[in-house]
């Protein structure tokens, strides 16, 4: 997946560049920090900044010390540390999503064709030949849309089973499933050290080293209550964004000011600075007033987990014509032109030569 997130990272500086200005995006070249609390993660994380430096990422690994002078506002243990990837860049997702839909509109019109985004008018089914290959969908508004070329099934944490239910394939079943989380956006508090990198505690990265957790009905080991991993990074405009959560809980909202409080509570453990924020929602939750809590934004929504623990791109196997791009769950804004660029060369030319396309291949990971 890194020689892949290294190809995506050259796609969206092309973009942005050739595109600009990239303010547009917010892209900032921050760098990034994870984090490890103890001298056992610390092992890890060093072994892992071997791997990543191995795969031609520049990663090095510093002292707890070296963390608080570089971030003051980070507190961790004296025997934890921390993997500093400085040439780690970030960007707005909102943004960068309108960037990629005007790029979408101008290639159309330079080839003479048009682009046209039916928001609010989903896919409900697929339309086949003889043969298995697809040749149109049809849309909830009753139209018969006809394809000429391809059709991609790019419906995030829904696509799965979808394809479960048009191929009459039940291997679909389930192995992309939501993941639903939280992310908070607030003002950072007036007495916080700015925060100029990306960070987050190790813990975090295991989400996608998570692979085949799933029970004998398809679908993802139960999660009563929402994992909270420490992230925080500093938007463009100064919000400070925190995170996050994670919780199985098919698609039913996870926006519960518990919730929030939980990852206010982790975030202040790593920066004491939001101990007061976090003590405000404490005490809103203990008076039975969640609603009146308005020192933020709280975003919300599914991530499309897929239970191989990585994304599916490429064709899928006895349906010409047919594609999938999905399951990327958190790493969907980082991997969005890559993933282009592989399906690009499979519709274009029967392949792709990007490195390590292969291993997101569904013929391989439906095995």
């Amino acid at each position: 997946m890194w020689q892949l997130a290294q190809r995506s990272k050259e796609l969206w500086h092309g973009l942005a560049d050739r595109e600009g200005p990239w303010e547009a995006v917010e892209w900032q070249r921050t760098g990034s920090l994870l984090l490890a609390s103890n001298s056992e993660e610390a092992g890890k994380l060093e072994a892992q900044a071997e791997c990543l430096k191995a795969a031609g990422v520049q990663a090095e690994m510093i002292s707890a010390s070296a963390v608080a002078k570089l971030e003051p506002s980070l507190s961790i243990p004296a025997e934890g540390g921390g993997m500093l990837v400085e040439n780690d860049a970030q960007i707005n997702g909102r943004n960068s999503a309108f960037l990629l839909l005007n790029i979408c509109r101008v290639l159309a019109q330079d080839a003479g064709g048009e682009f046209d985004c039916k928001f609010g008018e989903g896919v409900t089914g697929l339309e086949m030949d003889g043969d298995g290959g697809v040749v149109g969908v049809t849309t909830s508004a009753g139209r018969r849309i006809t394809a000429t070329r391809a059709v991609v099934i790019a419906g995030g944490a829904w696509s799965s089973d979808f394809l479960a239910q048009q191929l009459k394939d039940n291997r679909w079943k389930g192995v992309i499933a939501p993941r639903m989380g939280q992310l908070l956006a607030l003002t950072p508090p007036t007495d916080m050290p700015a925060l100029t990198r990306g960070v987050m505690e190790m813990s975090y990265s295991k989400h996608y080293q998570e692979v085949g957790r799933k029970s004998a009905e398809g679908s993802p080991a139960d999660e009563s209550a929402p994992d909270i991993t420490f992230t925080a990074t500093t938007s463009a405009s100064g919000e400070l964004l925190l995170g996050s959560s994670r919780q199985f809980s098919g698609f039913e909202s996870s926006a519960g000011l518990e919730t929030t409080a939980a990852i206010l509570k982790r975030a202040a453990e790593f920066m004491p600075s939001l101990s007061a924020s976090a003590a405000a929602v404490s005490t809103l939750l203990a008076g039975g007033s969640p609603e009146e809590w308005s020192d933020g934004l709280v975003r919300t929504g599914p991530r499309p987990w897929a239970a191989t623990g990585l994304p599916f791109v490429g064709p899928i196997p006895g349906h010409p014509r047919l594609y999938i791009a999905a399951g990327h769950e958190g790493s969907g804004l980082t991997l969005a032109p890559v993933t282009a660029e592989i399906i690009e060369g499979y519709i274009s030319n029967g392949g792709t030569n990007v490195a390590g396309a292969e291993a997101l291949a569904p013929e391989f990971l439906l095995k």
